[in-house]
């Protein structure tokens, strides 16, 4: 797991002092000197850092200490006060919401900042053309609630018959524990099923990448951020549809790739109260056309402008 320490100064105006039990407390009073940590989780940090560091030409005065971990610990962090914002790979779940609610008497601001794509990815050189999204269950789940007939377990239950490739086994490749995409997949792909105990996972999402890499019989899934040179991404067929969709940034803007989703920040913005000035205009930023124009560098996809101009309505409510 990736992680790195930036230091941060902001002058008066921006950032208090952390003080008291909750990080926090910096929000609600500005004083001459400050430190801003922000836990991220890793599959936005590229994105994260981007912007950040775009911000800060700029804003030279600008420095964030931040870590990247998984979706679930940073969520964790972001109830608990240890990050006032919360760079996510998943949507936070009601439940979380609602830890957070409890423990601070309001809910948490959700702000829409990129749009990406949840792909199945093999090594370039496999020779399948498109997969069924039952197909897909039923390579990783015991229970196949999408409606695949059969269990999958090698390449040629997928229609593959060229060599060896009938009777070569599928090597699954998942995320591991505490993973937005894992839980993402887990609620899209799977509906909830049970995922086959065989299942290979990493401590992170580059021993799945390296594998794909390294073996034309393995499959795993990912963001479209993380469609390497080496790999490619399965064109998919939505449950009941003919026509398999490629993963391309179209089709992820105009919604006609069927595994599509937003990527939020989460912020912890006190109800009917300014947000920090240093949060909102690094924010403001990162809804701007400047900041949107950095978004497929990342290999993600910008937001239309209308989801971007809400985004900046809840910073101001």
């Amino acid at each position: 797991m990736r992680s790195m320490s930036l230091s941060l100064a902001l002058t008066a105006g921006l950032l208090g002092v952390f003080s008291g039990s909750h990080p926090l407390m910096a929000q609600q009073a500005t004083q001459e000197s400050g430190e801003l940590s922000v836990v991220v989780a890793e599959l936005v940090e590229p994105l994260f850092l981007n912007w950040r560091n775009a911000y800060q030409q700029n804003h030279p005065l600008f420095r964030v200490n931040h870590r990247s971990t998984m979706n679930s610990v940073t969520v964790k962090a972001f109830i608990e006060g240890q990050t006032p914002i919360a760079p996510c790979a998943k949507e936070m779940s009601e439940a979380e919401v609602a830890a957070f609610t409890a423990k601070w008497g309001y809910p948490p601001t959700r702000i829409a900042v990129a749009m990406d794509a949840l792909v199945a990815l093999v090594n370039k050189n496999n020779p399948i053309k498109e997969i069924k999204i039952e197909q897909l269950d039923a390579i990783f789940s015991t229970t196949r609630l999408q409606g695949w007939p059969k269990d999958v377990e090698t390449w040629g239950d997928l229609g593959l018959t060229s060599g060896n490739w009938a009777s070569r086994p599928i090597e699954r490749w998942g995320h591991p524990e505490g993973s937005g995409t894992r839980n993402f997949f887990k609620e899209v792909v799977e509906l909830g099923g049970r995922g086959k105990s065989d299942t290979k996972r990493g401590s992170d999402i580059m021993a799945m990448i390296e594998s794909l890499m390294a073996n034309q019989a393995a499959i795993g899934y990912g963001s479209i951020s993380q469609t390497y040179s080496e790999l490619k991404a399965i064109p998919l067929i939505s449950k009941g549809g003919k026509n398999a969709v490629e993963a391309s940034q179209t089709a992820v803007a105009d919604g006609s790739y069927p595994l599509g989703r937003v990527l939020y920040f989460y912020i912890n913005k006190p109800t009917r109260k300014p947000l920090d000035p240093a949060i909102k205009s690094f924010m403001t930023f990162v809804l701007s056309r400047e900041g949107q124009r950095l978004v497929p560098a990342s290999g993600f996809v910008s937001i239309p402008e209308n989801l971007a101009s809400m985004g900046l309505r809840r910073l101001e409510n």
